[in-house]
């Protein structure tokens, strides 16, 4: 049965219970495939390095099989920027004021009601 399965549905059987999921890994060397766990490792001079950690292997979550790799003829999107009316580069001379964020303190005299930092001061918090 596990071997007419799509390997969407070997790796949901996987999941129902141990003995499924033994039953699923019969399909491993055949179908499954094999993922790189990656991790950084930093050294004491601060450099880093990526390394693999351990090999994880599952079902692809893809519904067909991949028959070939190939590049499609399709042209670059760089092709597509020399001509494309919205990529027109605009030159601007004004400036251009950007928004301010101000922190405002306030203190327990300036606000007209409780404020969340009271309550929690006064444990008058009420969920």
């Amino acid at each position: 049965m596990a071997s007419f399965l799509d390997s969407l549905s070997l790796s949901q059987l996987a999941l129902v219970s141990r003995l499924m999921r033994q039953v699923s890994s019969t399909q491993l060397q055949d179908r499954g495939m094999v993922t790189l766990h990656w991790d950084r490792k930093t050294s004491s001079n601060g450099s880093a390095k990526w390394r693999v950690t351990h090999k994880i292997w599952e079902f692809s979550t893809f519904f067909a099989p991949v028959d070939s790799w190939c590049f499609r003829d399709v042209p670059p999107l760089s092709e597509h920027l020399k001509m494309c009316p919205h990529y027109e580069t605009e030159a601007r001379t004004e400036r251009v004021l950007l928004p301010k964020i101000r922190e405002q303190r306030h203190n327990d005299t300036n606000c007209k009601g409780p404020t969340l930092v009271s309550l929690f001061k006064n444990q008058k918090l009420i969920m």
